[in-house]
C-alpha cells in the first residue's frame, strides 16, 4: 500500500488525500485525542 492506496476499513474514501492521513495517524492513536475520525475507525475495527 502507497500513499495514494488505502484499505484500512476506516470508510475515509470521500475525503482528500491529507485528511485521510490525518485520519489514519488518528486511528493509529498517534495524536491521541477523540475525534469523528478516530471515532468512526474505532466503531469499525470493534
Amino acid at each position: 500500500m502507497n500513499k495514494w492506496e488505502r484499505n484500512d476499513d476506516c470508510g475515509f474514501g470521500v475525503l482528500p488525500f491529507w485528511i485521510l492521513d490525518l485520519g489514519n495517524f488518528l486511528c493509529a492513536g498517534v495524536l491521541g485525542f477523540p475525534d469523528v475520525a478516530t471515532l468512526r475507525c474505532w466503531y469499525k475495527k470493534a
